[in-house]
C-alpha cells in the first residue's frame, strides 16, 4: 500500500470520529442535564420541605425556584403572588433595616410579590402559625 492510500484511510476515520462528534453533540439535550443542575424539593432542606407538604396538603398550588428577573424565590404561590422564603442562616441586619435582604425585596415587591420569611425555628416548632400567617397573607390581599 502507497502512503496516499495509507493517508487518505486515515483521514476518512478521522472524519468519520469527528463526525461521530458532532452528532453526539447536536443530539445532547437540556432534558439530559444531571439533576443538579435542575433544582427540585430535594433541593431544600427538611424544615422546608415539611413547609411545602402542609401547604400542598392544605390545597396550595407550591411553586419552588420561580425565577424573577435576577432572583429566585425558594417557594412561591404564584395565583396570591407571595413569596416564601426560609433561610437556613440568621443573617444579622441594622435595626433601622426591615430585611437582611433589602434589594430582592424591593425588586420582589416592585413586581407585585409579597415576601414572608419563616425561621427554621419557627418552622420546626411552630408550622401551624406558619401556615395561619401565610392564610392570613392570602385572606389580606384578597380583600377589595
Amino acid at each position: 500500500m502507497g502512503k496516499g492510500l495509507i493517508s487518505m484511510i486515515v483521514n476518512v476515520f478521522l472524519l468519520f470520529m469527528i463526525g461521530g462528534w458532532v452528532i453526539f453533540l447536536l443530539s445532547f439535550k437540556s432534558s439530559n442535564l444531571p439533576n443538579e443542575e435542575k433544582p427540585s424539593i430535594e433541593s431544600l432542606n427538611v424544615l422546608q420541605r415539611k413547609l411545602y407538604h402542609i401547604l400542598k396538603l392544605n390545597g396550595y398550588k407550591v411553586q419552588l425556584f420561580q425565577p424573577c428577573g435576577r432572583y429566585t424565590i425558594e417557594m412561591a404561590l404564584p395565583h396570591y403572588r407571595i413569596a416564601i422564603e426560609c433561610p437556613s442562616k440568621v443573617i444579622p441586619f441594622p435595626k433601622h433595616q426591615e430585611s437582611a435582604y433589602p434589594k430582592k425585596d424591593l425588586y420582589l415587591a416592585n413586581r407585585g410579590w409579597i415576601i414572608l420569611r419563616f425561621s427554621t425555628s419557627m418552622l420546626q416548632h411552630h408550622s401551624h402559625q406558619v401556615l395561619k400567617r401565610i392564610e392570613d397573607k392570602i385572606l389580606e390581599t384578597q380583600v377589595p
